[in-house]
């Protein structure tokens, strides 16, 4: 029994030279593809991600009015954000879950841009809880950002609280315990830094 290759190529497969009774397949039976040609053929990213997708996740109590979020059921990274392998061209590459979610939306990323999850959610794949925002910005409306006191109990008021460079927040206080502590172990440091830190 012929068959023509799924790829579309027009040429004929060959036969299944073994049986594999798990995958449904008998010896002698026609191949869905050439060798190699499967590759030419793919489901489209949207229904493989959708199929990773659970919509019945909870509503944020950060935002209720956000609705449900969509979990990421499938691999996540060593940060829980969900990472899926989508095929570039002749090459296999792993992106973020949310992020392939945003572009089967139908949006474009932007460069010097990242996505944040408005509900806190980093699980989460609904597009309609991303936003686009500079690195800044996210790192402004993280978790961490929401926080009144360091981890050493210090308060994040305007005196007390140093904005770094990449947006986060850092406790002067624990900074200026550290800087001592740091400057005794080395005493061959600059002096005018020694001085501005009241180490002798």
């Amino acid at each position: 029994m012929k068959k023509l290759c799924e790829c579309g190529c027009g040429k004929e497969t060959g036969v299944y030279t073994h049986t594999h009774a798990k995958f449904g397949i008998k010896k002698g039976a026609p191949t869905r593809f050439l060798r190699n040609h499967r590759a030419k053929i793919g489901r489209p990213v949207a229904e493989k991600f959708f199929e990773k997708v659970d919509k019945n996740g909870p509503i944020p109590a950060y935002r209720p009015d956000l609705g449900q979020c969509w979990i990421w059921i499938a691999a996540l990274d060593t940060d829980g954000y969900g990472m899926m392998m989508i095929k570039e061209g002749m090459e296999w590459r792993t992106h973020g879950a949310h992020v392939i979610s945003w572009m089967v939306a139908g949006y474009k990323t932007q460069s010097g841009k990242e996505l944040d999850h408005l509900c806190r959610n980093i699980k989460c794949v609904n597009p309609a809880h991303l936003e686009l925002v500079t690195h800044k910005e996210n790192m402004m409306r993280g978790e961490k950002a929401t926080k009144t006191h360091c981890k050493r109990g210090h308060p994040f008021n305007q005196e007390n609280t140093r904005i770094i460079p990449t947006g986060g927040r850092q406790c002067k206080s624990c900074r200026e315990s550290y800087m001592k502590k740091w400057l005794l172990e080395h005493p061959d440091y600059s002096r005018c830094r020694r001085k501005k830190a009241g180490v002798r």
